[in-house]
């Protein structure tokens, strides 16, 4: 009950409402000889509060680095070979990005950010490689397409507020 508690925004009329219930739950809990204040809101049950992780949603993490491999991958391969493997890729990438949105449920920034992690880390790496001397047919065209959506994605995250705590999850 607390766990659903924590969903109702104060401004709801049915928010004192349901503070009640809560209290008088936890009175009766007490009457039990059980300390209601040791069980957490958890939306399963147990009274064990989700821990979430760290890194967040792992998935996120995955669609941006393979993201960044289509990237990358086009760039230094040969065109023949970099079509076969980038679309492989991309399939890969696709079913990634939809197990992504089924398990994360994400918000229009963390979608963002996926995508500007993934294009940001290929720029770097496309980056590095003309650098270091790496030349291809494909090389200037992926470090082009990579840097030019790592700056249009920055952009639309800062006019969106993202990192504001106004879209984050």
């Amino acid at each position: 009950m607390r766990h659903i508690f924590e969903s109702i925004p104060p401004t709801n009329r049915w928010f004192p409402v349901f503070e009640r219930y809560i209290a008088h739950v936890a009175d009766r809990t007490r009457s039990f000889g059980t300390d209601p204040d040791k069980v957490e809101p958890s939306p399963d049950g147990t009274g064990v509060r989700d821990k979430p992780s760290p890194l967040g949603c792992p998935q996120h993490w995955i669609a941006s680095g393979l993201l960044a491999a289509i990237l990358v991958t086009w760039g230094i391969f040969q065109v023949q070979v970099a079509a076969v493997l980038t679309s492989i890729a991309i399939v890969t990438w696709v079913a990634t990005y939809c197990w992504y949105e089924y398990k994360c449920k994400p918000s229009w920034c963390s979608r963002l950010n996926t995508l500007l992690i993934g294009v940001g880390v290929a720029a770097a790496i496309l980056g590095f490689l003309y650098l270091a001397g790496v030349t291809t047919s494909n090389l200037l065209s992926a470090l082009a397409v990579s840097a030019i959506s790592t700056g249009t994605m920055a952009i639309a995250s800062w006019l969106l507020y993202c990192g504001k705590g106004c879209c984050s999850d």
